[in-house]
């Protein structure tokens, strides 16, 4: 990947960023679409997601930041209502108890310091003040839906803060990092995130928190555990999502602790409400699974390469089964969600499993169909019957758990009347995005391109509104309205029966079309 700035006159770049040009997913899947476009006379597109590595990788913090004062205990409570009922179910990396002591007595100290926090406050309570910094940072995002001065401030002052926090490595250290992490992952800064929660992990792992409580401990300290085992999966499972997303290796490696993976809980009822944590780590499992088994390691031949894809196929598919049918990823959408209903939560985990199957199957993409339908012909004596279905039936598979990601995107956003929440993010339906892509490119003149085109040009038109909200850079961004002129173009021509090199003379009026739309 290019540098991520330009050198200076006569010197040389302070820093190179992700010189792997395979390690982003999307990026990888999107070079794919270039060959199909290619191959209809079209220019490439994928490198201009050089321009997007700035805002991916990057966070500048402005030097001798002061510490921002804290809004009202009143507010602050608002931002840990917001952050518990859409974040928390999924990351319950704090008790509510004890962030609330902590606002009480931050505000106490700022109350007596009339020159601002920096005159009274000590280090051993800047891990607490950074987590609250964060949570109001989140919380404001999560209400306005785009970045603003004051959520930047927060997040910039947290960020500032991480010197001290990892220099105070403690429980509380870990919970403002993991945050920070969330944070940032939820702006689509997904490079830093995955840097800060490596931090977080390390932490958790010098305190312990990656190690399984003896059975005989009683008492306080067992209480205490079920915190540090919250957390500590909480850290686990941002990783591997991050992992998978980003294709950057994991700190989290199975022979690294001894915790058993929680398993998928299986009731759901009433009285037993739905356990979106205990659903979330162990599908989170399998995300690290997929990254280790599947893209960590060199093939001998395609045999070997299918059973694995199987044997990950069958763990997600097991994942699916063992749920209650209300955490159970549904391909028709969000209509089965009553109002009211945690909506977002039940999308994320539907987003994430969807966005697996599409990472496990996607070689049924990426290669030539004839090809790929006679290598699983001839491996198929190693296959079962049921496996060697899925493989055949890969890109459908995909096309359908793309669809479905992109309705229940647009759906959820036209319920929330608004655009983002910090645990969506937009990195799923960008690869939905992809492939459907991918489906038109490859059958243009199909009965479903039409409306996998329409789909395709509302899912874009949302992730690129996302990306211009969190101040992605604009060269960046224009790779959707791209994409949306060529699938749209190609599906056009196609479908009147045209060949579609005659893309070229009309260019300029699929351009025109796909900014009417």
């Amino acid at each position: 990947m290019a540098p991520s700035q330009e050198p200076a006159p006569g010197g040389t770049p302070d820093a190179v960023v992700n010189t792997d040009d395979t390690s982003y997913r999307v990026k990888c899947l999107f070079a794919f679409i270039d060959l199909h476009a290619g191959a209809k006379g079209l220019p490439p597109v994928s490198p201009q997601f050089r321009h997007g590595m700035r805002h991916y990788e990057e966070f500048p913090v402005p030097l001798g930041r002061e510490l921002p004062p804290l809004p009202s205990r009143q507010i602050l409570l608002s931002y840990v209502d917001t952050f518990v009922t859409n974040i928390w179910p999924l990351f319950p990396a704090f008790d509510r108890a004890d962030l609330e002591a902590d606002i009480q007595r931050l505000l106490e100290i700022q109350e007596a310091a009339p020159s601002g926090l920096k005159e009274k406050i000590t280090a051993k309570d800047l891990p607490s003040l950074a987590m609250i910094y964060v949570i109001a940072c989140i919380g404001i995002d999560e209400k306005a839906s785009r970045v603003s001065d004051e959520s930047t401030q927060y997040l910039q002052a947290c960020y500032s803060l991480s010197a001290h926090i990892t220099g105070m490595p403690y429980l509380k250290s870990v919970q403002a990092l993991l945050l920070l992490a969330l944070a940032l992952h939820g702006q689509a800064r997904d490079g830093q995130a995955w840097y800060v929660v490596g931090q977080a992990i390390r932490l958790a792992q010098s305190l312990g928190l990656h190690k399984r409580l003896p059975a005989s401990t009683k008492g306080g300290y067992r209480a205490n555990h079920d915190l540090h085992r919250r957390l500590w999966w909480s850290c686990f499972s941002l990783e591997k999502l991050l992992q998978l997303e980003c294709g950057r290796p994991s700190s989290t490696y199975r022979g690294d602790f001894d915790r058993t993976l929680p398993a998928v809980p299986s009731v759901s009822s009433a009285d037993n409400p739905p356990d979106y944590f205990m659903a979330w780590v162990s599908l989170a499992g399998i995300l690290g699974r997929i990254s280790d088994r599947l893209y960590s390691r060199n093939f001998s031949n395609s045999g070997e390469l299918f059973l694995e894809i199987c044997a990950l196929d069958q763990a997600l598919l097991d994942w699916d089964r063992r749920l209650p049918e209300s955490l159970r990823p549904q391909s028709e959408g969000l209509a089965y969600l009553e109002e009211g209903s945690h909506s977002v939560l039940a999308s994320f985990l539907a987003q994430q499993y969807f966005s697996a199957q599409i990472t496990i199957l996607r070689s049924s993409l990426i290669f030539p169909h004839q090809s790929f339908l006679a290598e699983i012909q001839k491996r198929s004596s190693a296959l079962s019957p049921a496996s060697a279905s899925r493989l055949l039936r890969g890109p459908a598979l995909c096309a359908g758990a793309a669809r479905a990601i992109a309705v229940q995107t647009l759906q959820l956003a036209d319920r929330r009347r608004s655009t983002h929440s910090t645990v969506l993010g937009a990195g799923q339906a960008f690869l939905a995005a992809v492939v459907l892509a991918f489906g038109v490119l490859r059958e243009p003149a199909s009965r479903l391109a039409r409306a996998d085109v329409e789909l395709l040009c509302s899912v874009t038109e949302h992730v690129e509104e996302f990306y211009l909200q969190w101040g992605q850079d604009e060269a960046f961004v224009g790779i959707f309205g791209q994409l949306r002129e060529r699938v749209f173009g190609v599906q056009v021509l196609a479908s009147r029966g045209r060949s579609v090199t005659a893309w070229r003379r009309v260019l300029i009026t699929v351009t025109v079309l796909c900014q009417c739309r």
